[in-house]
């Protein structure tokens, strides 16, 4: 029950891609995954090979696209990243 979009984003110097994860349960559900995973599954093109960094759009946090993820989601709870 968790639903994964996508969004292109333009900016002056490079592409950023925005991607919101959305708990559609009434339960708290976690995730484990890494971002090249999330990539393969959008056609996120040629970002797999590089190390892209990814940013918590709520608290700031960073990461890079190879670090592994666990992301828990209240019930219908939702989470937004910035990848670039």
């Amino acid at each position: 029950n968790v639903r994964v979009w996508r969004a292109d984003v333009p900016t002056l110097d490079c592409h950023e891609q925005d991607f919101a994860f959305f708990n559609l349960s009434d339960s708290p559900v976690t995730l484990h995954f890494k971002w090249d995973q999330i990539a393969a599954v959008c056609k996120w093109p040629s970002k797999t090979e590089t190390l892209v960094h990814v940013e918590n759009v709520w608290d700031g946090t960073r990461s890079t696209s190879k670090k592994p993820m666990e992301l828990t989601l209240p019930p219908h709870g939702s989470a937004l990243y910035s990848a670039d």
